[in-house]
């Protein structure tokens, strides 16, 4: 190794800037009708109609509520799918669709996959109470009712959120 000049390793790392535009130009983009996650799929590894993310977080992030209400939604998307509980999916329309059948409500919906369980990550409880007042200010709406923050929720800490994250991405 020590033959090597300087100028010859360089030739051989990529720029840091290199990577990142490969890394974002590769990304789908299509982001969850729920909660507005970005499908982690890179276009070379599935079809259009394939949308999945590795992990979920409670859709009133994206300002999902309960209808009629100020109620934030703190339930998570595979929790959602595995109830038997309905939701609209055009705000100007009384329709509801039963979340099992979510791919019936139409083309933003039918290209998701979207597994039925109870997983939750940490990390999202935690920056749900952590930013809560700027959530429910963003959105015009609150954490309250059937969308009260669950207690526990707040027991979290910043680091156990941070390895939450740790134990996710080294699955």
């Amino acid at each position: 190794m020590s033959s090597l000049s300087l100028d010859k390793m360089k030739e051989f790392r990529m720029k840091p800037d290199q990577i990142l535009i490969d890394q974002l130009c590769n990304c789908c983009w299509v982001t969850c009708p729920f909660y507005a996650a970005v499908c982690t799929n890179t276009l070379e590894d599935h079809s259009p109609d394939d949308h999945s993310v590795p992990f979920h977080r409670p859709a009133g992030i994206n300002g999902w509520h309960t209808k009629g209400t100020v109620e934030l939604v703190t339930n998570f998307c595979p929790t959602l799918v595995a109830s038997d509980r309905s939701f609209y999916p055009h705000s100007d329309s009384d329709e509801t669709i039963p979340y099992k059948l979510y791919q019936t409500a139409g083309e933003k919906y039918a290209k998701w996959e979207i597994t039925p369980d109870a997983s939750t990550l940490t990390y999202w409880k935690w920056f749900v109470c952590r930013f809560q007042k700027q959530l429910e200010d963003h959105y015009g709406l609150k954490f309250q009712g059937r969308g009260e923050i669950p207690s526990e929720w707040r027991d979290h800490s910043k680091q156990e959120a941070i390895d939450s994250l740790d134990e996710m991405y080294n699955l």
